[in-house]
């Protein structure tokens, strides 16, 4: 005989709907730096390059950044900015070249 364990959710628990204020808190200096990204504008850019290896272990600045940079209200800033992404395998510090 197997006993199979039960999987409970939190509203099923509490026999109602979880309130909208219990959430998880976030990292306050990720939250500002998300608000900042959402200021720049690419005006006096010509063109951003960006080259980087997925693993190595500075890359989730250089993602955030690239998703920060090729977002659609940025990209609409500067719609003849150019933006190139090159994904190298030799496990190379991340850089960013941006031609004003």
């Amino acid at each position: 005989m197997s006993i199979t364990p039960k999987i409970y959710n939190l509203s099923t628990l509490l026999a109602a709907p979880i309130p909208p204020w219990i959430r998880v808190v976030k990292d306050p200096i990720k939250r500002q730096l998300k608000n900042e990204l959402k200021l720049v504008t690419l005006k006096s850019v010509k063109r951003v390059d960006v080259r980087f290896d997925p693993f190595h272990r500075n890359v989730s600045s250089i993602r955030q950044f690239l998703t920060a940079i090729s977002s659609s209200k940025t990209r609409a800033t500067n719609p003849k900015c150019g933006l190139k992404t090159e994904v190298l395998s030799k496990r190379e510090e991340p850089t960013v070249t941006v031609s004003l």
